[in-house]
C-alpha cells in the first residue's frame, strides 16, 4: 500500500475510479451482463479511492 500512496493524485483517482466503473457497469448492461459479479472490482476501487497518504506523509514525514 506504500506504493498506492505514494503516487499523486492524478495517477490514482482516475484508476480507482476505473476499478468502480468496471464493477458496476454489468448492473448497468443488463439482467444477462449482471449474471458476471463484478462485485470485487467494485470494491477493490472503493478501498483504494479511500485510501491515501497519511496525515504524515502529506506533511512529508518519512516513516
Amino acid at each position: 500500500m506504500d506504493v498506492w500512496t505514494g503516487l499523486p493524485w492524478w495517477v490514482r483517482y482516475p484508476i480507482a475510479l476505473l476499478l468502480i466503473g468496471l464493477g458496476s457497469a454489468p448492473y448497468f448492461l443488463g439482467p444477462d451482463w449482471a449474471k458476471l459479479r463484478c462485485d470485487s472490482l467494485y470494491l477493490c476501487g472503493m478501498v483504494l479511492l479511500l485510501i491515501g497518504p497519511s496525515e504524515g506523509q502529506k506533511k512529508g514525514y518519512r516513516f
